[in-house]
């Protein structure tokens, strides 16, 4: 279950007598400013989000909520939220979250009318509010406009070209 995607950190001792090591207290960047993230994303390519996002109806009946459209195509990026995820049910194969980690693939689903959209586990953009701030929230948002930069550079453009 994608609402259940947490760090699970066990207590490690370094060496001899290290002291144990607390979790970080990680949390998901919010939608709105995942949001603008996105949307910044998106028009600094040069392209335009739709202001009203659409909902794209699966294969299997479900539908996902879009939360940037990008105008005049057939494409947009969904940011999910646990509990969207939940509601939605798995959608896009799970993937472990990790931040600014490299090589990556991307997560594509194809809905009805040739609707393409890039689906984002929440979990995967998340920063520390504890005192240690081992992942800022700029290291998120970094991670997460650069899986979108990704997406319009090798899926989005290549397609409004032909």
């Amino acid at each position: 279950m994608w609402g259940a995607l947490t760090a699970a950190w066990g207590t490690v001792a370094i060496g001899c007598g290290a002291s144990a090591r607390t979790p970080p207290n990680l949390k998901p960047l919010d939608e709105p400013r995942a949001r603008a993230v996105i949307d910044a994303a998106i028009r600094a390519a040069g392209l335009r989000p739709e202001p009203v996002p659409r909902r794209v109806t699966l294969n299997s009946g479900r539908a996902v909520a879009e939360d940037a459209t990008i105008a005049s195509t057939r494409y947009g990026v969904a940011y999910l939220t646990g509990r969207e995820a939940q509601v939605l049910g798995r959608v896009a194969p799970a993937r472990a979250p990790k931040n600014g980690d490299e090589g990556d693939e991307l997560e594509l689903i194809r809905g009805e009318g040739g609707a393409v959209t890039l689906i984002l586990d929440a979990a995967r953009y998340r920063y520390d509010q504890g005192p240690a701030h081992t992942v800022n929230v700029t290291t998120a948002e970094n991670a997460l406009r650069r899986d979108v930069d990704d997406y319009l550079v090798h899926v989005v453009k290549p397609d409004a070209v032909e």
